[in-house]
């Protein structure tokens, strides 16, 4: 089948021809229109696709468009038959239909597409993420309107039901984090984003408010706990072992490749994807997208400069390597092919049909690394390497903005948040002093 180019926007609508359109390269919204009937429009945004019908108003001369839904629901021939309907109610009215005059409510499912499709054409970050989230907890909802959309409803269904598993099939359950608590304040914040598009889209701000504001997120787990000196220190130790002895193939297989005692490259990645975090400070996902055109590793002063689509603040950062990361990733740069792109290959998506753009998931590298080490302490997370690293830039009396810098942090409002860490580590070190203290006078009274 054609596709249709950005100069062809004029053509007989068929179900067939729309459903394979693409968007032409750099473009984020296109008009198509039927030669079959007049002022019928198809609006791609991203991959939304929505039918309208145009009109001039009698009073105004402006064109208005009326929505008639989208693609999918709605198929070529009913979206013209629903053009006449419209055509047919302009006429009988003279033409002084009232503006943006609707056909039928916007539902949630239409409301995401067009919030998803603005987010990518944008250039922000999380899509992933956000069309995640959305398929598992929301798109069973898609054909709700979003007018019926009620504090009581987000309440109920949203919060309460994620928590509970109010509905949800295994893979759902399955997929919830911190009893679901976590897990239920993502979608939350999303839908409520997504409202917040909506009411921008039909000029409704101001005189409507997003129920989700009416819903109070759950209390959030801190997720900067960072690691002590000591655990610090077996973490190091404990990717290597990691690497040494469960990185490794446990079996011969010829035909895969594989060779009992080398290393499996994906796990290797992994585990040096996190050494990296924890020595660097730098969040996983720009280190999974490390290239080997962004670093230079062969000079006194070894830095890599993440590019500002690789970097959270959407700024380019040049980051000082140290030493020994630089000495691990000349020796990485020895062993890659010649055409190599990124460094860390086994990083980089989580499967075959993955695209490289795509961070694999790290926890069990993690987890495992932790258990070989003995660490069993609850709340430690991959964001923890971070905070490590912070944390331990403020004990050795750095700067909070050399630290800001360091592990380039946009605001650095960001940086002493982590401050609160180490007045945990005062309060910890007083009452264990004081505890003793104590135990040691009863223990005189008992006597």
């Amino acid at each position: 089948m054609r596709t249709v180019g950005d100069s062809d926007r004029r053509f007989n609508f068929t179900d067939t021809r729309l459903e394979n359109y693409t968007l032409p390269e750099g473009r984020g919204e296109v008009f198509l229109f039927d030669t079959g009937k007049s002022n019928l429009v198809l609006r791609v945004r991203g991959t939304s696709k929505v039918f309208y019908y145009l009109r001039t108003d009698a009073k105004s001369g402006k064109t208005v468009k009326h929505r008639v839904g989208p693609l999918g629901e709605n198929t070529v021939e009913e979206a013209r038959h629903r053009a006449d309907e419209i055509s047919g109610s302009v006429a009988q009215a003279g033409g002084a239909v009232p503006k943006r005059e609707r056909v039928g409510p916007t539902k949630i499912g239409d409301a995401f597409a067009s919030y998803i499709a603005e987010h990518v054409a944008s250039g922000k970050r999380c899509e992933q993420q956000y069309r995640r989230l959305y398929r598992l907890y929301l798109e069973r909802y898609a054909k709700m309107a979003m007018d019926e959309v009620t504090p009581k409803w987000v309440n109920d269904t949203i919060k309460v039901g994620i928590v509970n598993a109010k509905g949800l099939d295994a893979k759902r359950v399955n997929a919830r984090k911190s009893g679901g608590r976590a897990t239920a304040n993502a979608v939350l914040a999303l839908l409520s984003t997504v409202f917040t598009h909506y009411l921008k889209e039909e000029d409704q701000e101001g005189t409507r408010v997003n129920p989700c504001d009416r819903v109070d997120l759950y209390p959030k787990r801190a997720r900067r706990q960072a690691m002590t000196p000591d655990e610090t220190r077996r973490f190091i130790e404990a990717i290597d072992t990691y690497k040494r002895e469960h990185a490794v193939y446990a079996v011969t297989r010829t035909r895969l490749g594989w060779v009992k005692g080398q290393p499996i490259p994906k796990k290797v990645d992994l585990a040096d994807l996190l050494f990296i975090a924890l020595i660097t400070g730098r969040r996983r996902g720009s280190i999974a997208r490390m290239k080997w055109a962004d670093l230079n590793l062969n000079t006194d002063h070894p830095t890599w400069t993440i590019p500002p689509e690789d970097n959270k603040a959407g700024v380019e950062d040049v980051v000082t390597l140290h030493p020994e990361v630089a000495r691990m990733l000349r020796e990485r740069r020895k062993a890659a092919p010649k055409d190599a792109k990124f460094a860390l290959p086994g990083a980089l998506g989580g499967g075959r049909k993955s695209s490289t753009n795509k961070v694999a998931d790290p926890r069990k590298t993690f987890q495992a690394i932790l258990d070989i080490a003995g660490i069993t302490r609850k709340g430690l997370v991959i964001h923890s390497l971070r905070a490590t690293f912070i944390t331990n830039g403020l004990r050795m009396k750095e700067s909070t903005e050399s630290v800001r810098h360091a592990v380039g942090h946009a605001s650095i409002s960001s940086t002493q948040g982590y401050a609160a860490l180490l007045e945990e580590d005062k309060r910890r070190v007083s009452d264990a002093i004081g505890d003793g203290m104590l135990k040691g006078r009863n223990r005189e009274e008992v006597a």
